[in-house]
């Protein structure tokens, strides 16, 4: 079957209008929209209700895996990928006093004499 979405590397861009047919029924087909959110500083991506007819001359054809694929790769977060980037406190404390813990401004406000 040689359909326009048979392409490799088919990039949708922000702000067109694609057309995504039925896989249970070729007689329908959504529209799909990938829009910017400023918010979120990701993508969402918009699809409207199923619609019984032709595509559109000069709206293209797109499989849902591909639309899909497209919104992992686009909302992916690219800083870091694990679970618990935090390792920990970088220096030590002397837990037994608190002398890494208190700064001498607060030892003179507590008029404490802390060892």
């Amino acid at each position: 079957m040689n359909t326009p979405y048979n392409e490799l590397n088919i990039r949708i861009k922000p702000n067109e209008v694609v057309a995504v047919r039925a896989l249970d029924d070729d007689r329908y087909y959504r529209t799909v929209l990938i829009k910017a959110n400023p918010y979120t500083r990701g993508f969402q991506t918009m699809i409207s209700n199923p619609v019984m007819g032709e595509i559109p001359v000069g709206m293209r054809e797109v499989s849902q895996n591909q639309v899909l694929k497209q919104m992992r790769e686009m909302n992916r977060n690219t800083h870091h990928l694990n679970a618990f980037p935090f390792r920990g406190h970088a220096g030590t404390f002397d837990s037994a006093s608190g002398a890494g813990l208190v700064t001498q401004q607060h030892k003179n406000l507590q008029k404490r004499d802390w060892v």
